[in-house]
């Protein structure tokens, strides 16, 4: 088959990650796959990425209008997200249009406000062309329910898998960077809550003088006033964007993986974490809970005061939560392994 799987932003990032590896995956399996974007800032070795960026203004809808006609020369086209999902309204009469939720900022009130009229709108383009959609798919529980709920239609559970031979416990050199190291990671948003991962810290410190939260990801710099007027540079620190090896580095180093993040679909960098048998701690709210409560190897918060003393509780009980991580992987791997997903995936497309 001829597959493209298609994305307004193709970039560094869980989507991006993913997105790459089901066209490897696929290609192995004998499909001709191409990544279709309007905006391109990944270049993967193995797979063709073919880009409709334009100058024109606004620059999703003009380049969602270019890549309409160019859409129309495969047999599935599977949509990421964003306003390439009208090409649903076009396609050819053996073609297949198939939708995974990613999901949208519906309800959240940390998220920008551009970020919320822009979620608010795609939702209603969705909906408007759910009919001419052929299969939904969920990448967790919670998101199918919302798939549920916002289109009345069933879908298919795909659960995002992790590369077991990467993500893994190794004998790293480890990255001296305090003692507990607390780990975070994404990119400085509102609704991440970076913010009051750092303002626990004051708390943390009171127990682990030594401590030090480690934040990798973009635009971090908007946060060292707030870390500076705590008083916090000797226990906070800023990495900014890493390749794959060294994040898996990161991951093996860390005491504890913590995301204060008010919104996940899905949450892979938990499940990364968990892998590599880091405890790990997230908000209870949208996928995180299930991963969290699914695994036994970290704990939930549901009001940022108590962020301080979860981390505290984890990190003494990091040896217990450890075993449970190591396990859950083990049971993930029997369900979904890339292997699994991609036959899954064609099973998909065939219908």
């Amino acid at each position: 088959m001829k597959i493209a799987q298609v994305i307004g932003t193709y970039e560094y990032g869980g989507i991006g990650t993913i997105i790459t590896r089901i066209a490897s995956e696929l290609q192995k399996l004998g499909h001709e796959v191409e990544i279709v974007c309007i905006r391109k800032r990944l270049q993967p070795k193995d797979v063709r990425v073919v880009s409709f960026q334009t100058k024109l203004k606004p620059t999703i809808l003009w380049g969602t209008l270019k890549m309409l006609n160019y859409l129309k020369r495969f047999d599935i086209v599977h949509i990421h997200g964003s306003l390439p999902i009208i090409f649903a309204l076009f396609k050819r009469k053996n073609q297949k249009v198939i939708y995974t939720h990613h999901g949208w900022h519906i309800g959240v009130k940390e998220t920008e406000l551009k970020t919320k009229i822009g979620s608010a709108l795609f939702l209603k383009i969705y909906q408007l062309v759910s009919s001419r959609i052929d299969a939904f798919i969920g990448i967790s529980k919670w998101s199918q329910k919302e798939i549920k709920l916002f289109f009345g239609r069933d879908s298919y559970l795909l659960r995002n898998p992790v590369d077991e031979k990467k993500f893994k416990p190794r004998k790293v050199k480890k990255f001296k960077v305090g003692n507990p190291m607390i780990l975070s990671v994404g990119r400085n948003r509102p609704h991440k809550g970076h913010k009051y991962e750092i303002i626990a810290m004051k708390d943390v410190i009171k127990k682990f003088p030594n401590a030090n939260l480690v934040i990798v990801g973009e635009e971090l710099e908007k946060l060292v006033p707030l870390v500076k007027r705590l008083n916090l540079s000797k226990n906070v620190t800023f990495l900014g964007k890493v390749d794959e090896k060294k994040l898996i580095r990161l991951y093996n180093s860390a005491d504890v993986y913590i995301t204060a993040s008010f919104w996940e679909l899905f949450g892979l960098t938990l499940l990364e974490s968990i892998f590599c048998g880091t405890p790990v701690i997230a908000r209870r709210a949208f996928a995180m809970t299930e991963i969290v409560e699914e695994s036994k190897a970290g704990k939930l918060f549901t009001k940022n005061h108590e962020i301080p003393s979860v981390i505290i509780d984890v990190i003494l009980n990091k040896q217990r939560l450890r075993k449970n991580a190591l396990k859950y992987r083990e049971e993930y791997l029997k369900y979904y392994s890339w292997e699994r997903y991609a036959k899954k995936l064609e099973k998909i497309y065939r219908g």
